[in-house]
């Protein structure tokens, strides 16, 4: 969720957002919930932390 309300200021900003333990999808109620505040993030995906852990950010 907290991707998505980034990602609706400047759809140019590059936001990462992962988990310890991600779920297999989004949880329907977060899409839902989302889509109340005009923002979809039914395309998204749960995404391990590990996948960023070599990456640099500030």
């Amino acid at each position: 969720m907290a991707e998505g309300i980034l990602k609706s200021f400047d759809k140019n900003l590059v936001v990462h957002s992962a988990g310890a333990k991600p779920a297999a999808r989004v949880h329907p109620k977060a899409v839902e919930v989302m889509k109340e505040i005009g923002i979809d993030i039914s395309r998204n995906e749960p995404k391990p932390v590990d996948r960023f852990l070599h990456d640099s950010f500030d």
